[in-house]
């Protein structure tokens, strides 16, 4: 009886009682978005609040339907005001419907990292908010950076930075 129990198990396994395993899908957005901010630091005189360097980015987000909810993204940012630099920004995101098929919350974490012509890196947290229109979103983000090391920080001091951010996706 044992042995007929484990048959029927491993029969049922084999041949698809147990479900099937579907081959997952990964997906693809590109997109390109604008944004500046305020900035603070450290000064000769006490802490300075500046206007943060126009930045243009251009990104890649992906996921797969095993985890829709989860994204990776990779940007690469150029500052274009006072002085051209340019960076990547890995980061994760938390993709949420809020409500309706049309509307995200993004809540995200990531590491930027400038490295021309100088050097900088810290981290990233923000919330994006995703308008979705087929394959099109208009994507509104809000975002806070701390940066802790790199050659264009004085030394034991930080730079703070909340910027927001205006984009445009595509998925592919």
């Amino acid at each position: 009886m044992r042995n007929l129990f484990s048959l029927v198990l491993v029969s049922a396994f084999v041949f698809g009682v147990a479900g099937e395993v579907d081959a997952q899908e990964r997906h693809y957005t590109v997109g390109i978005y604008g944004n500046s901010g305020v900035s603070m630091g450290p000064g000769q005189d006490g802490p300075v609040i500046l206007q943060s360097p126009i930045a243009g980015e251009v990104g890649v987000r992906t996921w797969t339907d095993l985890d829709p909810e989860i994204v990776t993204y990779m940007g690469l940012r150029l500052e274009v005001a006072d002085a051209t630099a340019v960076g990547l920004i890995p980061r994760i995101e938390y993709n949420r419907a809020a409500g309706a098929t049309w509307f995200y919350v993004r809540p995200f974490a990531g590491l930027p990292f400038f490295f021309s012509p100088f050097s900088l890196a810290g981290l990233e947290a923000g919330l994006s908010l995703d308008f979705r229109m087929g394959d099109f979103s208009i994507v509104l983000s809000m975002m806070a950076d701390v940066y802790f090391w790199g050659s264009d920080l004085p030394k034991d001091s930080t730079l703070f930075m909340f910027n927001g951010s205006l984009g445009f996706e595509l998925e592919l």
